[in-house]
């Protein structure tokens, strides 16, 4: 029988809270904060411009399944072509848009968690 607060090995897990997803640095006030996570398309995941400099389709190479980007898509999937945090990606949207860092951010989230749900990006924040 497993105790709890024990994994199978019979030694201690850490709480879920201290538990980290990489490496730790400080920040100017000197508490520690995850480095930002890079976020990069798979390769099975591919762009095809459909001849607009602004617009194109997504290809998932493993089911076939072609998605039209819109502007605002297109120019963060291009990025993430050779990865980028997502601040990086924030930045660029509010860069090109008039937008809120904070509804940018948002926005940009569920748009890089719903490509990892169907797994043509890795990356997590």
């Amino acid at each position: 029988m497993i105790k709890p607060g024990k994994s199978g090995t019979g030694r201690k897990q850490k709480p879920r809270s201290a538990q980290t997803d990489g490496p730790r640095r400080k920040n100017a006030k000197g508490s520690a904060r995850a480095r930002p996570s890079l976020w990069r398309l798979q390769a099975r995941a591919q762009l095809q411009s459909d001849g607009r400099p602004d617009q194109g389709f997504l290809v998932d190479t493993y089911t076939a399944t072609v998605s039209v980007s819109n502007g605002t898509a297109w120019m963060l999937l291009n990025r993430l072509k050779s990865g980028a945090s997502l601040e990086q990606l924030v930045d660029q949207v509010i860069g090109k848009y008039r937008t809120k860092r904070q509804a940018a951010r948002a926005d940009i989230l569920i748009f890089l968690t719903q490509l990892r749900r169907i797994g043509l990006v890795e990356g997590h924040e």
